[in-house]
């Protein structure tokens, strides 16, 4: 079978999506696909592939062009520093841009990378002749999904969604609404449904999110894919990126990902720094160990300085490569998911697929109704809110007393769960899907 992936994320080392996309894309050829994928000419760069193993040679790379010569880096509205004739000119072109977003819901830039995703994919579909085309944005980036709800191709196709879209669907406390813009973003995101042949999740409770109310008699086109728990073979030179030594002989609780402002670690700090209070052995052989970007917001309240200067945490927040990401947590003692009280939460972390693969215990801090509780099962033993400061120190108590017994490997006893995220099964699972999708296009 003949498939066409877009990408708009390949970067393996940097981005959440860029490791879906990596492990989606390297499931598909281990489950024996034709594999094409039609990206942007800037995450085909030799830098940004520069993890990949060989078996990217085996998927036919293609790039969008032309493209934007600076997409990624768009120069601010307006500056004082331009002349006065070039400040009007700018002023009137910032106007004209904020109307066209709120007439259409979209900038005029996205528009135009829209047109040059959907020129690409005409003469992509033409040219490799695809049995399925399947199309994945990043972020709130769903360029390449409304650049195929407006083509009308005759090849069958699958809008993936890996979160809510747009983001006035998304729960509170992430929710944003900007009014008529988000309105006729809206309307998009029901026309891109519309539209699509198949439209996949990587979990039930966000096909159900999205798939509900006017949208719900869509449901029978909804198809869970979810995210990938297997490794991806990388290349033998390793990219630079910060080292993060570590004793073996520690206690040590890894979280990596991004701690976004509605993540608040507040309840783990406080409750790690009451465990190891409790007694002096402790200082000295636990640690918390945080990896990866931090809020603003987290670094400007008051609270920040005073605990990472507490004993035994620590964080780092230089980008370190994702090789070594994945190392630290084979060297872990327990990972950390964090996630953020929201109401029926739909999102499903990519980055516990990767803790799954590093068999490693999970302190899951998340609410009941979310992903990773569907997950990890709702009578899962080291779950808790984040800010459920008692019930997480008491799950450290649990976790080190298993630690000193030197069993704490069974804890959790997540194999299965690997195993059902891995890449045979969801490769398998794919086949079935795309040819379902194809036969029933091909009936009419």
């Amino acid at each position: 079978m003949k498939v066409l992936v877009t990408a708009k994320a390949l970067d393996l080392d940097r981005t959440s999506e860029g490791i879906c996309t990596t492990k989606f894309l390297y499931c598909l050829v281990q489950a024996g696909m034709e594999v094409a994928c039609l990206a942007p000419p800037a995450m085909l760069a030799p830098d940004v592939l520069r993890c990949h193993g060989q078996w990217l040679n085996q998927v036919k790379l293609i790039p969008v062009e032309p493209w934007f010569p600076n997409r990624d880096t768009v120069p601010p509205p307006v500056t004082r520093a331009l002349d006065p004739g070039k400040r009007i000119s700018a002023w009137v072109k910032n106007k004209a841009d904020a109307l066209i977003a709120y007439g259409t819901g979209f900038s005029a830039l996205s528009w135009a990378e829209v047109r040059l995703w959907r020129k690409a994919l005409r003469a992509a579909l033409a040219s490799q002749r695809p049995d399925i085309l399947f199309v994945r944005g990043a972020g709130q980036g769903f360029e390449p999904h409304l650049a195929m709800a407006g083509l009308g191709a005759a090849t069958p196709w699958i809008a993936n969604y890996h979160d809510p879209f747009p983001i006035s669907l998304y729960p509170a406390p992430y929710r944003r609404h900007f009014f008529v813009m988000s309105r006729m973003q809206e309307k998009w995101n029901a026309r891109i449904m519309r539209t699509a042949d198949r439209v996949s999740f990587p979990s039930e409770r966000l096909l159900r999110w999205m798939l509900s109310g006017k949208l719900g008699s869509l449901r029978r086109k909804g198809v869970v894919i979810p995210h990938i728990a297997g490794e991806v073979p990388l290349a033998a030179q390793e990219p630079n990126g910060a080292k993060v030594e570590l004793d073996p002989a520690r206690f040590l609780l890894i979280h990596a990902g991004t701690l976004l402002e509605p993540r608040e670690p507040w309840g783990l700090f406080e409750a790690f720094r009451r465990f190891v209070a409790k007694e002096p052995a402790r200082a000295a052989s636990a640690e918390l160990l945080l990896v990866g970007t931090v809020s603003r917001r987290h670094k400007a309240d008051p609270r920040w300085r005073e605990i990472t200067q507490s004993q035994g945490i620590r964080v780092v927040e230089d980008r370190i490569s994702y090789p070594r990401a994945m190392r630290l947590l084979r060297r872990a003692s327990v990972v950390v998911v964090l996630e953020a009280d929201a109401g029926g939460s739909p999102f499903f972390p990519a980055k516990l697929t990767d803790y799954l693969l590093s068999r490693k215990p999970i302190l899951a801090l998340s609410p009941l109704n979310s992903v990773v509780s569907d997950i990890l099962g709702t009578g899962y033993p080291y779950r808790a809110t984040h800010s459920d400061t008692a019930r997480i120190e008491e799950i450290l108590e649990g976790f080190w007393a298993s630690w000193r017994r030197g069993d704490l490997a069974q804890a959790g006893a997540l194999d299965a769960l690997a195993d059902r995220f891995s890449m045979g099964r969801v490769g398998e699972s794919c086949k079935g899907l795309f040819a379902e999708c194809a036969a029933c296009a091909g009936n009419g």
